[in-house]
């Protein structure tokens, strides 16, 4: 088995390598370009001054943003930000799983887990391109569920008082991580809220535990109230006619979380990810007191948690704008919905009766069964698409057009330009194209970052 689980390492991790390869071809676009415009104009503490009174709370994303490494124009910096990324998720997964489970795993169990986790997310996500390879939604939510998760993991060691150093700085750890978190988007933040509740509900008996959640829980609170109440939030929020409508936000959120629920749940990778862990969580259940306590939840409270995990991160985009308009936050539901879904295929055969004849699969059944998710990964989501655009050249057309785009306007020696559409546009690059519209948002952040008075498509 163990020789099993060195190649088990290395088959995951291969599944990682065509996200690495595409990192290579990543563009800067639309806000990318305008979040470096207002640092090189500006200067850096003063646009983050004018982005808290005008534009948003967001003070650690818009921290992150605004030292967009296009301020320099060092797109190579641009492309290692989204490799860096893509690393960090098996990193910090395995932190998650040697805290939530210490020696129970031994390193390259862990080291397998982190990186079926993070391959399975890859593959999952709504929105590759705006996940990863852009970096303003990559560090609006992606970064901040990686930092979620090391908070929480950091939570699990507090409780069974295994603390970094000691316990006052353990403490310390986690209130700065509890108001780096919140100063992301307002999907982290509320999941952050939401989660603090619900473990209080739970652990509300246990007097220790219950003062140490709470008080980290009403620092959630506190700390989400300086993004929520400031200046730009205000203002962002005239720039849409439908926002605050809490009928139509609470009946589209929950058609959204209908249709992904359904996504995810009947998604072959997925659907093999919670039968390859019942076994797992088999010996979990027996070893383990913290996933004892999970997994004797009701199945419909486990079910009510997936589907607020999904309800959390897309109300706000409705509530806030009135539409979804993208699926980054719904990259952020994925995220945490794949270890519960776990937890849940886990809660599922105990309560059909199935539990028994799962854990006596026999040790080359459960082998093939791997397998075979390693090569459903490979083929499907958006490890399949990948492939396929990296194959075809749909990929380097991708970057050569905009290289071409990024000298024309580079050189220009005319304040109004025209320029070509891009016509090679992968899913796992592309996230936005000007129009004929010179006035249009992304138009106005290529025109302002070049310094230009206007850009717009040519017509033909």
């Amino acid at each position: 088995m163990p020789n099993r689980t060195k190649t088990y390492t290395w088959l995951f991790a291969a599944l990682l390598l065509p996200y690495l390869v595409l990192c290579a071809f990543a563009q800067p676009v639309a806000d990318d370009l305008t979040y470096s415009f207002k640092t090189m104009t500006w200067g850096y503490w003063q646009a983050q001054q004018h982005d808290f009174m005008f534009w948003n709370g967001r003070y650690i994303s818009n921290a992150i943003l605004l030292a967009n490494p296009m301020v320099w124009g060092f797109l190579s910096l641009y492309r290692l930000a989204a490799l860096v990324l893509i690393i960090l998720i098996p990193v910090t997964f395995y932190f998650f799983l040697s805290a939530l489970f210490n020696k129970l795993f031994s390193s390259q169990q862990k080291q397998v887990g982190a990186l079926a986790f993070s391959a399975l997310f890859l593959c999952t996500m709504p929105d590759l391109a705006e996940g990863i390879y852009w970096y303003t939604g990559a560090m609006t939510y992606v970064l901040a569920s990686l930092l979620t998760l090391v908070y929480i993991s950091l939570v699990v060691l507090y409780v069974q008082q295994r603390f970094i150093l000691n316990r006052f700085i353990h403490s310390i750890k986690c209130i700065v991580l509890l108001f780096i978190i919140a100063g992301f988007n307002e999907v982290n933040t509320l999941l952050l809220i939401a989660g603090h509740l619900l473990v209080l509900f739970f652990i509300w008996k246990d007097k220790v535990l219950r003062r140490t959640l709470l008080i980290f829980g009403v620092l959630a609170i506190l700390f989400s109230l300086l993004m929520i109440l400031s200046p730009g939030n205000a203002q962002r929020g005239s720039f849409f006619t439908n926002n605050y409508n809490t009928s139509h936000s609470l009946y589209m959120s929950c058609a959204q979380v209908v249709r992904f629920f359904g996504k995810w749940a009947f998604f072959p990778p997925m659907l093999l990810a919670g039968i390859m862990f019942i076994p797992i969580g088999q010996r979990l259940y027996m070893q383990s007191t913290l996933f004892k306590q999970l997994a004797d939840i009701k199945l419909w409270q486990v079910i009510a948690l997936l589907c607020g995990i999904i309800f959390l991160c897309v109300f706000p985009a409705y509530w806030g704008t009135g539409i979804l308009g993208q699926h980054r936050t719904l990259n952020t539901a994925c995220f945490f919905f794949i270890p519960v879904w776990l937890l849940f295929a886990f809660i599922l055969s105990k309560h059909i009766g199935a539990l028994r004849q799962l854990n006596n699969m026999p040790e080359r059944f459960q082998h093939y069964f791997i397998i075979l998710f390693i090569a459903c990964i490979f083929v499907s989501g958006n490890s399949g698409w990948g492939l396929i655009e990296l194959a075809s050249g749909k990929i380097s057309d991708y970057s050569q057009q905009m290289t071409l785009r990024e000298q024309l306007l580079k050189s220009s020696k005319e304040k109004t330009i025209a320029v070509p559409t891009i016509t090679s546009r992968p899913a796992s690059l592309f996230v936005l194209d000007i129009s004929a519209n010179p006035d249009d948002g992304v138009n106005k952040s290529y025109a302002v970052y070049y310094k230009l008075d206007s850009v717009k498509i040519e017509r033909h």
